[in-house]
């Protein structure tokens, strides 16, 4: 493993890539999204593959549905072609019944990943479009996300029924979740709505708190007492963790996305520096192909995760104007 002079270094200089070579990268995904296009027109791709790589067809109640959805919207952004925003646009009847279906709900399907399923569609198709019933749909959600919150631990509830004590997941929140507040801030701006925005920068601070070790790396979950607010204690989550003390490596990368989204809405200082700080972590643990392994603390030779590193670019582009002083790739990204 590179040292961690060497590793900061690597990132210092602005990468070789013009124009050309981004048209080139981008008609690459456009050509993998139209090879998609009808096979999910009316489902979504299952959040993992199968045996042999491919994608199952999945209704709205998983985690993942709008990561499609706003490929779509990105796509006719990055274009104009109508194709994508039909296909778009037609998928916001089965968000909103996720919203107002009684099953969904029971099922719990309403968890702390609302603000990843409604920033990247509702919202998406709001800004692009202006479509008034798109707006409603994420201010409906965003509602649904504040049922979620616990006002004396201050965070959002990650899973579980948030009304029932004797649930295991009460009082439990996720690193992932600092993904969700986009959301609330967005609604906040729309509505002139300061609860929203004071929700997202509590539940920032307390993951910046208790989420983050001393030396910048992450926890997965983190349960408290919703009564006295009181942390409780920290676990791995779900075999998503090589051990209880170790570092999964797309939840550190959500984090290093993440505290600097928190910060460009809120314009706290506190959540620039950290998203700085768990980015270095990130970087000086790389190995030299820059892929991490999916815990940060599993042996050289463990699964890989390019998901982690895709999610850390997109927090390392958040980051360009302090980050080692690496100069702007492109304006107005």
């Amino acid at each position: 493993m590179a040292s961690q002079r060497e590793q900061q270094q690597s990132y210092s200089e602005r990468p070789d890539l013009d124009v050309p070579d981004f048209e080139e990268r981008c008609e690459f995904v456009l050509e993998r999204i139209d090879n998609n296009i009808d096979k999910y027109r009316t489902s979504f791709p299952s959040s993992a593959t199968g045996p042999e790589m491919d994608y199952d067809e999945w209704d709205v109640t998983d985690w993942t549905p709008s990561f499609w959805t706003g490929m779509l919207w990105l796509a006719y952004e990055h274009t104009g072609d109508e194709k994508y925003r039909e296909v778009a646009e037609g998928h916001l009847d089965a968000y909103e019944d996720r919203l107002e279906n009684t099953e969904h709900i029971m099922e719990g399907t309403l968890t702390h990943d609302i603000g990843f399923l409604y920033s990247l569609s509702a919202v998406a198709q709001y800004r692009l479009t202006g479509n008034e019933r798109a707006r409603q749909v994420g201010l409906f959600a965003t509602d649904r996300l504040v049922d979620r919150f616990h006002d004396a631990p201050g965070i959002i509830q990650a899973w579980g029924d948030h009304r029932d004590p004797d649930d295991v997941e009460y009082g439990s929140t996720i690193v992932d979740s600092i993904m969700n507040l986009p959301l609330l801030y967005w609604a906040s701006e729309e509505t002139g709505y300061d609860r929203y925005r004071t929700i997202a920068d509590i539940h920032a601070e307390q993951l910046a708190e208790h989420f983050v070790r001393d030396d910048y790396s992450t926890y997965h979950v983190y349960k408290f007492d919703v009564e006295t607010g009181e942390p409780i204690r920290h676990r791995a989550e779900r075999g998503a963790n090589y051990d209880s003390e170790s570092c999964w490596a797309r939840g550190q990368a959500w984090a290093v996305y993440g505290f600097p989204l928190a910060y460009r809405y809120s314009g706290n200082e506190a959540f620039r520096e950290m998203g700085r700080n768990v980015t270095e972590y990130y970087l000086n643990n790389l190995p030299e192909d820059h892929v991490p392994r999916w815990d940060f603390g599993a042996p050289e030779d463990h699964i890989r995760d390019s998901s982690s590193a895709a999610i850390a670019a997109s927090g390392l582009i958040e980051l360009r104007p302090v980050f080692l002083q690496v100069t702007p790739i492109a304006s107005g990204i």
